[in-house]
């Protein structure tokens, strides 16, 4: 089987965990034997970068649909891609993977461009999403049959990257950490105000490491900072994005992992990394949390 594989989000040198998911996903069909042709959208520097991209995007995603090459269609967090799909004929089944923001959008430019999204959603022969919460929103939403939702997780994890360690010998220092996106739905600033209150309180040395990247960073710093001048005894680790290997063994050095998401996630693959590493965590009852983490 050939899948015509259409991505926006896909690692890049610049960027290695964007759309990470998508490539596991890629992995996994290619390690069942598939044939996987994939259209990833390129993102640029510049806004001029950044339209050509979008331009050739749409053209090389009406073009090999038209050609017809293929067994299936696979979008994969349908943003952008359904601008190409307009008035095409499809003659092979099409199948759309939703992720969270694609269908819940987070920012104007997913706002203005759901009109489309539902569309190519009502095309679709099948449509996948990774959390009971999320299938229930998705076929409120987009007026969707139980039939046409399925159930699949996103590409999971690997289970041979994050793994429960053979044994947890307790250190000098208990830590807590955080990882996601820097940004304020992510909920970094409740990890910090969380870590600064138990400071005032515990009895042995408790430290916070932050793993990942976003438009927050410099705010990050700045907090890190204030909270690093007003405890002498806090100890806090900015450890930036991380590739799997090293995101796994962070999980594994933690006594908790903090999961203070403002947003509804459709999963939270950290929280789930997480746990499959061995590590407990404290998460925000929303969105898709439920379906995994109970008391």
């Amino acid at each position: 089987m050939k899948i015509l594989m259409i991505t926006p989000l896909y690692p890049t040198d610049r960027n290695p965990g964007l759309g990470i998911f998508v490539k596991r996903i890629e992995s996994i069909y290619r390690e069942l034997g598939y044939e996987v042709d994939l259209i990833p959208y390129g993102s640029g520097a510049s806004p001029w970068e950044k339209m050509a991209n979008v331009r050739r995007f749409l053209k090389t995603i009406r073009a090999k649909v038209k050609a017809g090459d293929y067994d299936l269609v696979n979008v994969q967090y349908p943003f952008l891609a359904p601008l190409a799909f307009g008035r095409l004929k499809l003659t092979k089944p099409l199948v759309t993977t939703l992720h969270g923001t694609d269908a819940k959008p987070d920012s104007l430019v997913k706002k203005v461009l759901l009109p489309w999204t539902g569309r190519l959603l009502r095309r679709s022969d099948l449509v996948l999403v990774n959390s009971r919460f999320y299938k229930d929103f998705v076929m409120d939403r987009y007026r969707l049959t139980d039939q046409a939702v399925r159930l699949c997780p996103a590409g999971g994890y690997d289970p041979a990257v994050f793994f429960p360690p053979s044994e947890r010998a307790r250190g000098e220092v208990r830590w807590l950490g955080f990882a996601g996106r820097i940004t304020a739905k992510k909920g970094w600033r409740l990890a910090l105000e969380a870590y600064e209150n138990l400071l005032a309180l515990a009895r042995d040395p408790l430290g916070l490491k932050l793993a990942g990247q976003g438009e927050d960073m410099a705010d990050l710093r700045q907090a890190v900072q204030r909270i690093q001048a007003s405890y002498p005894q806090a100890r806090i680790q900015v450890l930036g994005n991380l590739d799997d290997s090293s995101l796994a063994d962070f999980y594994r050095s933690l006594d908790l992992f903090l999961f203070p998401t403002l947003y509804e996630e459709s999963l939270g693959l950290v929280a789930i990394e997480s746990l499959a590493s061995g590590c407990p965590l404290v998460a925000s009852d929303k969105g898709a949390v439920g379906d995994y983490v109970q008391e």
